[in-house]
């Protein structure tokens, strides 16, 4: 679960973790990275396993800590 990179600062920092971490580049990303056809697949494939909503970031620790409660 994760909030939507378009519309909440969480879902936008983990977006750009994943561009990052498939890109592994050596220091900040860069267009050349962006346009490399394995990292979008990589992070396509990703973003397809995840539920996203545009709500706060604190809805998916809701579920977690009712069960803790």
């Amino acid at each position: 679960m994760m909030t939507s990179a378009t519309q909440s600062n969480s879902g936008a920092s983990a977006y750009f973790g994943f561009l990052y971490a498939f890109a592994r580049p050596n220091g900040v990303l860069t267009a050349e990275n962006l346009r490399n056809p394995a990292v979008r697949d990589s992070v396509k494939e990703i973003l397809k396993s995840i539920n996203r909503t545009s709500e706060s970031s604190g809805w998916p620790a809701r579920p977690f800590c009712q069960r803790i409660r």
